[in-house]
């Protein structure tokens, strides 16, 4: 089993290499639709991959994936890792509430940061 912090890069690495050939190749439509309708499925079933807890990174581990800091107290989780998300994990909101992750959890972002994160002080490890 691959650390989190190893399926979170495996993860932004993987979707912007698919972005990186998607931009710069000639494929038809259709074909690059499917490539994208089919980019979580193989990352999931990659060998060593686990759904994330973004409670068991370090603020340096988190700096060097693309959160940023809301206030002294939150960082908030890039939109790239969302459908990744460990289900039932809680995390804090921009608000002060709570979020659990499941199905219905909103998705909404600003400027690709999701409206929850992790409370810090972070981890130390």
């Amino acid at each position: 089993m691959l650390k989190t912090y190893d399926v979170c890069l495996y993860i932004r690495d993987r979707q912007l290499n698919k972005v990186a050939e998607l931009l710069n190749y000639d494929w038809s439509s259709e074909f690059k639709m499917k490539e994208l309708d089919t980019l979580r499925t193989t990352i999931k079933g990659s060998e060593g991959y686990s759904d994330v807890d973004c409670n068991t990174l370090t603020l340096t581990e988190m700096t060097s994936l693309g959160f940023h800091k809301w206030d002294d107290s939150l960082i908030l989780i890039p939109l790239y890792l969302f459908k990744f998300l460990k289900p039932g994990v809680t995390y804090p909101d921009i608000k002060g509430d709570k979020v659990m992750i499941n199905s219905k959890t909103n998705n909404d972002h600003r400027s690709g940061l999701l409206a929850f994160g992790v409370r810090l002080p972070c981890p130390v490890h």
